[in-house]
């Protein structure tokens, strides 16, 4: 024989599961965060219409660029490996700081 709930019991329920569905519409709403220290891709995903979310500066070393996670975003990524040209150029980008820096590294960073 199965006892049946008092009223009270009957409006703790309800309570447990309002908090059920409220949560679960919290978890919802969380975006996710793609985060890279990728200076050029971040570039790339502004340039193409990505949104930044923020800039991790926790590091003092490197910085994380923080952009929401979406199948645009997934895209994005697979078409900047992608693209020859643009591969070329941070090839460049990156002999040319070498060039840069070569005598003279700079002082990115006070140290204490």
């Amino acid at each position: 024989m199965q006892k049946s709930n008092t009223p009270m019991q009957k409006k703790e329920q309800k309570n447990i599961e309002k908090e059920e569905v409220a949560s679960k519409k919290q978890e919802e709403d969380v975006v996710q965060l793609y985060q890279t220290t990728n200076l050029y891709m971040s570039a790339w995903f502004k340039m193409n219409g990505l949104e930044l979310k923020g800039i991790n500066r926790s590091n003092p070393k490197r910085l994380v660029f923080l952009f929401e996670d979406s199948e645009k975003r997934k895209k994005l990524f697979d078409d900047f490996w992608k693209q020859e040209q643009i591969q070329r150029f941070i090839s460049f980008m990156q002999d040319m700081k070498v060039e840069m820096y070569a005598e003279n590294p700079p002082i990115i960073f006070n140290k204490k």
